[in-house]
């Protein structure tokens, strides 16, 4: 990615405005990844942008060669965006592109100075996909055509620096075969990264019409489920003001339950008592006196209350 010094080297523009319009580009080639920064640009106050989007003509993708640069007055007048399709494609003159084959911006939506120019390409293939600026012959025409077309994006891409495409002159000595076959290859490697950027792009597309199905479907399954809901929610709160009826206990009961508690647990330490003697782990006078205690402490904790609430 260029640097915002590199974009706007030899520039008058203020620093602060250099930085503003520096993000909206950047934004803009991030979002398009088949578009660049233009880095041989002459103009350094008008930042150049070129590269393809993709439009649709009759559901079929197609790449759009567009040249984008900012206007003197940007961001007070939009962008001048031209498009660089071969001359042997016809385009004639619409509410939409005019005979130099420029966007009329007009056509294109109401331009406001804090339009990111994002949106703006976001329209602009929306525009021209409904209303397309040639016949969808155009999209086989790099396979008919290839050689013609291989030129005619070498002339209107040149090699950027760093741009992983070749540069420079050749070595000197260099025959006429020599240069054609640096051009051929040098323009292939072009055509391959247009065609990978395409189809990244198409990727991305099909990814989000993927997710924005997807939330329809979320939003209409929601929808479906909102009375059942509300339903629910009506229903605990209708719960919520129910009053549970008092019921008393008899205290009898209560003791009762906690007698043959104490009951049970008397029988099971007199067994564990009776199978220590048996065993000869303890002499009869300590079983005789744990069982005695046993007995007294039953009597003190059990017996004696129930006699107490009898009376």
């Amino acid at each position: 990615m260029i640097s915002m010094y590199d974009l706007f080297a030899g520039s008058n523009l203020h620093p602060d405005i250099q930085k503003g319009h520096y993000n909206n580009l950047v934004y803009l080639v991030q979002a398009y990844r088949s578009l660049q920064f233009f880095r041989n640009n002459n103009n350094p106050a008008q930042p150049l942008i070129q590269g393809f989007v993709i439009i649709y003509i009759q559901g079929q993708p197609c790449p759009l060669p567009i040249n984008m640069m900012l206007s003197q007055n940007f961001p007070t007048t939009p962008p001048i965006c031209q498009l660089p399709i071969p001359p042997s494609i016809q385009v004639p003159p619409s509410a939409f592109i005019n005979p130099q084959r420029c966007v009329i911006p007009d056509a294109i939506m109401r331009w406001e100075p804090r339009t990111p120019l994002v949106n703006y390409m976001h329209r602009l293939r929306e525009v021209l996909s409904a209303n397309p600026p040639f016949h969808p012959s155009y999209v086989q025409y790099m396979q008919r055509d290839k050689p013609n077309y291989v030129n005619f994006l070498r002339e209107q891409f040149p090699p950027q620096q760093g741009s992983g495409y070749q540069s420079g002159a050749p070595a000197g000595g260099s025959n006429t075969q020599q240069l054609t076959n640096d051009a051929v290859t040098e323009a292939e490697s072009i055509i391959s990264d247009v065609n990978k950027s395409i189809k990244e792009t198409l990727e991305s597309e099909k990814e989000t019409a993927l997710n924005e199905d997807v939330v329809k479907l979320l939003k209409a399954k929601k929808s479906e489920i909102l009375p059942d809901i509300q339903n629910l929610k009506n229903r605990i709160d209708e719960n919520k003001n129910v009053k549970i009826p008092e019921y008393q206990v008899d205290p009898m009961l209560g003791q009762a339950c906690t007698q043959n508690a104490a009951k049970d647990a008397l029988h099971e330490t007199m067994e564990i008592l009776t199978t220590e003697l048996r065993n000869h782990n303890m002499n009869a006078a300590d079983f005789v006196a744990a069982v005695r205690s046993l007995n007294k402490k039953h009597f003190e904790e059990v017996i004696a209350p129930m006699c107490t609430i009898t009376n």
